[in-house]
């Protein structure tokens, strides 16, 4: 009975379905993780398309048009961005200066980036980079954001001394003191507010206004 013909031939065919079963269950299992993983690319390469546009689009817009985004953009990350893109657009107007934006590093993020390349005696005798942080906060700058951006222009290999710290909604008191303190330090952070940059946009040359901004600031 052992070795009957059918009996073989059942096993045989049990064993042919278990086998056909489990290779049809491994596609369905190998084209769903397939699916799982296209439709992940396409969600993130939508988000990342839409993001994209919606930044490049800012480079379209005029001065003005920035400004108002600054103000009035209730989205915190589309308002900083605007930030950013109108403080590049006026400081790249300044000539010699080339502006590179969000410049990432393993430990940290640069907003804006300036290879200094000046030809005005003013510029020209200082450091090579430029670095420039940008707060469109609710709230005002203080102490600690300070020395958190003046710990990035001393971790460029002594090639940035100067700092613009430009927070829109302007700067508690602590922020006077830290700079007082730091005063006799070769690296110079110049506090800018939102008023301030207002006001410099409607200056015929907004280099002459970063100029006395930098001037004011060595000169305390």
């Amino acid at each position: 009975m052992k070795n009957s013909p059918c009996l073989l031939f059942a096993l045989k065919l049990l064993i042919s379905l278990i086998l056909t079963a489990t290779s049809l269950i491994g596609k369905e299992i190998d084209e769903w993780a397939r699916n799982i993983v296209f439709g992940l690319q396409e969600i993130v390469g939508n988000f990342h398309l839409k993001i994209s546009s919606e930044y490049s689009i800012l480079h379209y817009l005029n001065n003005t048009e920035l400004l108002d985004g600054v103000q009035n953009e209730l989205d915190p990350n589309k308002k900083g961005k605007f930030l950013e893109d109108l403080i590049s657009r006026l400081f790249g107007s300044i000539n010699g200066f080339e502006i590179n934006e969000r410049v990432r590093t393993e430990t940290e993020e640069i907003d804006i980036l300036i290879l200094n390349n000046s030809n005005e005696s003013i510029w020209n005798k200082e450091s090579l980079l430029v670095l420039i942080e940008c707060k469109n906060w609710s709230s005002k700058c203080g102490k600690n954001e300070l020395v958190q951006f003046k710990e990035k222009i001393k971790n460029r290999y002594g090639r940035a001394k100067i700092g613009f710290l430009i927070s829109w909604n302007g700067f508690n008191e602590t922020i006077g003191k830290e700079l007082l303190r730091s005063s006799q330090d070769d690296i110079i952070i110049i506090p800018v507010t939102g008023k301030e940059i207002s006001e410099g946009m409607k200056a015929p040359d907004f280099g002459a206004v970063v100029k006395k901004w930098f001037m004011d600031s060595v000169s305390k």
